[in-house]
């Protein structure tokens, strides 16, 4: 068996470029909720990590221990 370093880097470690590659990927999957219109009417709404702070994404990569290469691409079932 061959042993192969890879470096991974969480969220916060990342340059703005990888940032944004990352929140890219999240983006694939938005949070969801709903919303209660004026009307009364429930719509579900979708609120995407492009367009929120650095905070949010880096929690989320936090909490689920995502790791990702240099460029923010991600590295998956790594763990920290």
């Amino acid at each position: 068996m061959e042993t192969i370093k890879i470096n991974a880097y969480q969220f916060d470690e990342l340059s703005n470029d990888s940032k944004f590659n990352v929140k890219c990927w999240l983006d694939e999957f938005p949070i969801e909720y709903e919303h209660e219109l004026p009307s009364g009417k429930l719509v579900m709404r979708y609120e995407y990590f492009t367009e929120q702070d650095d905070e949010l994404s880096s929690e989320t990569c936090r909490i689920n221990e995502y790791l990702f290469t240099k460029e923010g691409k991600p590295i998956h079932h790594l763990k920290i």
